[in-house]
């Protein structure tokens, strides 16, 4: 069968390739829907107390993102936040209901995305190849498997649903158009600030399509309108709440976004070692050979695309560099500075750009590219399908973490976390002493090995650690006030109550309620009085 043939083919049945979309990606995915929850979930979902009533929705929109309801964060993403308080109306704390949900938004941007290419490229099987390719690829698998990541699928979901409106409104379909495409953009926005990316990519368009430079404005000053909107919106949200302070300079991150780029490349090329930490090298100097190797590969091949590829390929890759930007790190936000899900919203574009070479191929070589195509395929969905079940719980996924990285001080802590969800202690103190062994400073390695030590009654170790914890962080918490009681039950009462009192000058809102036993027990060890129960309630007060 001819590439035009096959062209033709299916071009005429555009339903057959949405129903191969909507098949190869539910099959791929389906096994989402027995995991539970995992990793973050526990405080996102699970444990956060705004998303058990619709009555807070208004909330989400003046307030910050936080954890746990207490622990303010830079972030403004109320859209994603009240899709959680509407999935607890319907599903309760039942995992199916929320993997199903996210399931069914990557589905609806695999759709998108097939749309979207064939009103770029006009072509069906092009569209087919680029919604394949981003549907069933296994580095952008985290998104879809993270029930808390949803902000990214609903971020990309606005995205493509704003080029496409607009898209009719450029094309003499009115006005009407351009407003509705502004919406969607604000509800993406809402979702996640890297919807933003589509902006540049819109106006890119619009140059390559060569639209008139005063229509192109006009239709664009509903969308930057939005923006002001939002950002209005931010600051009243995120007044008085700042990112915390990051251990690295702006050069240094610029370093690390020299690595990252590549990194991020080499996962879509090869998506092998899959993991949920990505670490970056403590010494990016020492591989400046290398990584310059890479950038001149990456700037050679960026020139040959230019040069021969056709503008459909260069859009995309236009979208992808566009979407990389905001998830560099390049600005001090907390979080991952290297993630997989960083990728998903960026791979819609370099999924558009291999959607548009891979047909070129096919053009020329239809039976050898047919068959390469099979077998990068079967690849993609088996790998994929193999993802999907490192998800199933936190001990799969954290295992898989120290499987790729044994050297993951965090991925070790993680996992030790997971052995005592599992009621295994030891186990789970074992990942905890390889953490601390790997980075010494490992704070809540520290911590957990002194709270479960003194769970233990193993006060005098307990002290070891958590003394090592407070040297780590002075001003935390709850090292300090497990110090205190590891002091209090071995009898030191003036060393602990030396402990307590610094706790008190640091108590997190979420621990308002231990005050005043804090207090009642410094005075206690103050006047010398007899301990009777004080002692056992202020351990529990503090452990729990």
């Amino acid at each position: 069968m001819t590439y035009d043939s096959w062209e033709n083919h299916v071009g005429k049945r555009v339903l057959l390739a949405l129903a191969i979309l909507l098949l190869v990606t539910a099959a791929v995915y389906s096994g989402s829907l027995k995991n539970g929850f995992v990793w973050d979930d526990h405080d996102v979902i699970e444990q956060y107390p705004l998303n058990r009533s619709l009555s807070n929705l208004p909330l989400y929109f003046t307030t910050s993102d936080s954890n746990k309801g207490w622990a303010a964060t830079p972030f403004y993403r109320p859209l994603a936040r009240a899709s959680y308080a509407v999935d607890y109306q319907l599903f309760g704390l039942r995992p199916w209901g929320y993997h199903l949900e996210n399931l069914l938004l990557h589905l609806a941007n695999v759709l998108l995305l097939f749309f979207m290419a064939r009103a770029i490229i006009k072509e069906t099987l092009p569209a087919l190849l680029t919604a394949s390719f981003f549907a069933i690829h296994p580095a952008i698998a985290e998104p879809v498997l993270a029930a808390f990541a949803r902000n990214t699928l609903l971020a990309l979901f606005f995205a493509l649903a704003t080029f496409l409106t607009f898209n009719r409104g450029i094309r003499g379909h009115g006005f009407r158009w351009i407003i509705c495409s502004a919406l969607l953009f604000f509800l993406g926005l809402l979702s996640k600030e890297t919807a933003i990316a589509v902006l540049p990519v819109i106006a890119w368009y619009c140059y390559s399509q060569q639209v008139p430079v005063n229509l192109c404005i006009r239709r664009l000053l509903p969308l930057f309108f939005v923006v002001a909107m939002y950002l209005l919106l931010r600051s009243y949200a995120l007044e008085g709440v700042f990112p915390e302070s990051q251990s690295t300079t702006f050069s240094q991150r610029i370093w690390q976004s020299l690595y990252i780029i590549p990194r991020y490349l080499l996962l879509l090329i090869a998506p092998v070692n899959l993991t949920v930490w990505h670490e970056i090298p403590p010494d990016l100097k020492g591989l400046a050979p290398i990584l310059s190797v890479a950038w001149l590969a990456m700037a050679a091949s960026a020139v040959a695309l230019v040069k021969y590829a056709e503008k459909d390929a260069i859009l995309g890759l236009f979208w992808g560099a566009c979407a990389l930007v905001p998830v560099l790190g390049l600005v001090e936000i907390p979080g991952a500075p290297l993630a997989e899900r960083h990728l998903y919203i960026p791979f819609a574009g370099f999924a558009l750009a291999g959607g548009a070479i891979a047909s070129r191929v096919l053009r020329r070589h239809a039976t050898v590219g047919l068959c390469i195509l099979s077998v990068l395929i079967a690849l993609l969905v088996g790998r994929t399908t193999m993802r999907t079940y490192d998800w199933r719980n936190d001990s799969t996924l954290f295992k898989r973490a120290v499987e790729v990285n044994p050297a993951s001080a965090t991925a070790h802590y993680n996992l030790g976390n997971a052995y005592l969800q599992a009621n295994n202690q030891r186990a789970a103190l074992n990942e905890w002493l390889q953490a601390v062994r790997i980075n010494p400073n490992a704070l809540d390695a520290l911590n957990q090995l002194g709270s479960q030590l003194l769970y233990a009654t193993r006060y005098q170790e307990a002290q070891h650690y958590l003394e090592r914890a407070v040297a780590v962080n002075p001003s935390w918490f709850y090292s300090l006030s497990n110090l205190a009681v590891a002091l209090d039950m071995q009898n030191k009462r003036e060393e602990a109550a030396q402990q307590y009192e610094r706790a008190l000058q640091v108590v997190p809102p979420e621990r308002q309620d231990s005050v005043p036993q804090i207090k009642e027990r410094i005075l206690q060890l103050h006047s010398k009085e007899r301990d009777g129960n004080s002692k056992v309630l202020v351990q529990k007060e503090m452990l729990k």
